[in-house]
């Protein structure tokens, strides 16, 4: 019996049930939308599908809360329209979810959080350039997205690591999204929600092309191979044998095919986790600008520096003695 009350389900198994039962709810409350609008449903329901608005009723029916809806549909945003090239990497690559996502709630006010972005994601180690501001005021909802640059260096293979590399090259994360929210508090002090995100379409289309076209080369190989196998055949045995052996030769080549392309998932998974890893250090590092008030962030070191000159020439009055 399934629902035995002494079952142990592991986390990944608990997470998976949740998703399963939500979506089954959901699918069931859905089916009933149109004949429950007494009418209304072809206003509702366009030609391509659901409106937006339906689809929130019947989230809230299947109990589910709306904050979630929201998010779901961020991602769903971000990742842009669905593509064919995108079915068939879900089929090579394996499911993932459509956007990687890094969290951090700091002891900082929405205002004191927009000043370390500042200090901390234009320049290096990020060096990231923003390209536009979506919804209205960053410290009011709205989102920063911001453009990973390509690093030329890592493209010679001049430079091996670094953040910038690991979000751009290793991750494929060309775009990065960076909201704000003011997390309320009992007390005085003010917190914030920093969340970054960053779309894997990009990354999964170009993992796709490129598993294949190496599993392809591998096929080729393959095919070499065997060929020259069946080739040596009808030198010592006869057609006869070698169209027997050519089933095998062409089994060499398949199998070259299938073991490629399943050897690049796990680069794939590699590259996304190191990517990830990246975006969480960014959001360390910005918390520790936010610690230190921006002491120790390029900018403020330069500032710092020439205050500190005042009417001192470069800093020589102090090596003359003055």
């Amino acid at each position: 019996m399934t629902n035995r009350p002494d079952r142990i389900l592991s986390e990944a198994e608990a997470r998976a049930l949740w998703e399963r039962a939500a979506r089954l709810q959901a699918e069931a409350v859905t089916r009933r939308v149109p004949a429950d609008d007494d009418g209304d449903g072809e206003e509702l329901v366009g030609e391509s599908g659901l409106a937006l608005d339906t689809v929130r009723q019947a989230a809230l029916e299947a109990g589910i809360d709306p904050s979630f809806v929201d998010e779901a549909l961020v991602e769903l945003d971000e990742s842009g329209p669905s593509r064919r090239v995108d079915r068939w990497a879900d089929a090579f690559l394996g499911e993932d979810t459509p956007v990687a996502r890094v969290s951090r709630v700091v002891d900082a006010s929405v205002d004191e959080t927009y000043l370390a972005l500042q200090r901390v994601l234009p320049r290096a180690p990020y060096s990231l350039v923003l390209k536009r501001v979506e919804g209205p005021d960053p410290r009011r909802g709205g989102v920063l997205v911001f453009e990973v640059p390509y690093s030329a260096a890592a493209a010679s293979g001049l430079g091996v690591s670094g953040p910038s590399i690991d979000i751009r090259h290793y991750a494929d994360f060309r775009e990065l999204r960076v909201r704000m929210r003011a997390v309320e508090t009992d007390g005085d002090a003010e917190r914030t929600e920093l969340e970054v995100t960053a779309s894997r379409t990009h990354a999964r289309r170009v993992n796709y092309w490129v598993g294949q076209s190496l599993a392809g080369l591998a096929g080729i190989g393959g095919a070499v191979a065997s060929g020259l196998i069946t080739a040596g055949l009808m030198a010592v045995g006869g057609p006869v044998e070698a169209l027997a052996m050519l089933g095998v030769g062409g089994a060499v080549g398949v199998a070259s095919l299938v073991g490629a392309g399943r050897a690049w998932r796990p680069a794939y998974r590699w590259g996304q986790k190191k990517g990830e890893k990246a975006l969480d250090g960014m959001l360390d590092a910005i918390d520790l600008d936010m610690r230190t008030d921006g002491a120790f962030s390029a900018g403020n070191q330069a500032q710092k520096e020439l205050a500190d000159a005042g009417d001192d020439f470069l800093g020589l009055k102090g090596l003359l003695g003055g």
